[in-house]
């Protein structure tokens, strides 16, 4: 059996990165259905198996360096799609795009990640917020924003919509 060339082993790297990816993605949406219908034990098996996941993504980073580094790595430059560029070979151009197509999904789910992350964040003060709400309390607010004044530093960080709806 003959070694597999370096753009084969970059498209099996895609190939696993896409699978990877997806995994996380299927992962938020039981966390984000665990946190719809409040099922602590769901969450903490979902947040498990993101963390493992996440873990596969982060190894997957070592696979990287190592086929830049390989002997037989085609064209030149820093990134695999800057190498695969360089050739101006249609296949390798094509690889190319497929690791674009890869590295976008990537970064919706980052996305989608964060986004869960903050709303989960929220929902666990919930009720506290609630009861400081109702019963008139000035204790401290999310982020550190002052109740009753608006600071127009904290939009766009994240905290001033959430206090502001508050």
């Amino acid at each position: 059996m003959t070694n597999p060339t370096w753009q084969q082993r970059v498209a099996d790297y895609a190939d696993r990165l896409a699978e990877i990816n997806e995994s996380i993605d299927l992962i938020l949406d039981e966390t984000r259905v665990g946190t719809i219908n409040v099922k602590s034990e769901e969450l903490k098996a979902s947040q498990e198996a993101l963390s493992a996941q996440v873990q596969n993504l982060q190894n997957m980073l070592a696979e990287r360096e190592e086929l830049l580094a390989a002997d037989d790595a085609v064209g030149s430059g820093t990134t695999l799609r800057t190498r695969l560029i360089s050739t101006r070979r249609i296949d390798d151009a094509r690889l190319a795009k497929r690791l674009d197509e890869v590295g976008r999904q990537i970064e919706v789910t980052r996305e989608r990640s964060v986004a869960l992350f903050v709303c989960q964040y929220h929902l666990a003060n919930l009720g506290q917020e609630l009861i400081r709400l109702l019963s008139g309390s000035t204790g401290g607010d999310t982020y550190g924003h002052k109740i009753g004044k608006p600071d127009t530093t904290e939009r766009g960080r994240g905290g001033g919509l959430f206090n502001e709806a508050a």
